[in-house]
């Protein structure tokens, strides 16, 4: 889609020279020119998503056909509609932020050395842990009363 050579624009260079109501109307002109480019896209899409075989209300397909997910939580309403009311990413509840990324809960700490150190039994058993070991210790003695 080649465009088209941008007009001059018939507004001045210099803001400061407009009174506030010269730029109340500035803007709401521009905001409304704005939405209705902003529609005019929207439709675009939705009629390319229909050639591409998506349907008024179905779910729009990503990959080999299957439908978008959001990782286990409740299913997204991914209609066409849908996605024309969206003002952008919403952030759900579940574990989930808004760029549809899960976040994980921190683990619990489950031994805790005596200078504060802490270990969640994930991963290799820390130096300070198998020093006190080697010493003699059980791990059972630094775990973490639940």
């Amino acid at each position: 889609m080649a465009k088209t050579p941008a007009a001059k624009p018939s507004y001045p260079a210099d803001f400061e020279t407009m009174s506030l109501d010269e730029l109340a109307q500035l803007h709401h002109h521009l905001s409304r020119h704005l939405e209705e480019r902003k529609q005019a896209r929207i439709k675009e899409l939705q009629a390319e998503l229909m050639s591409l075989g998506a349907t008024p209300d179905g779910p729009i397909l990503v990959g080999r056909g299957s439908p978008a997910r959001s990782g286990g939580a409740a299913k997204p309403d991914t209609s066409i509609q849908a996605m024309s009311r969206s003002k952008g990413p919403a952030k759900s509840a579940g574990g989930f932020v808004g760029n549809g990324k899960a976040t994980r809960a921190k683990p619990k700490i489950t031994h805790r050395g005596p200078n504060g150190e802490t270990w969640t039994s994930r991963g290799a058993q820390p130096r300070w842990l198998k020093a006190l070991v080697a010493e003699g210790k059980k791990s059972d003695d630094f775990k973490v009363a639940e």
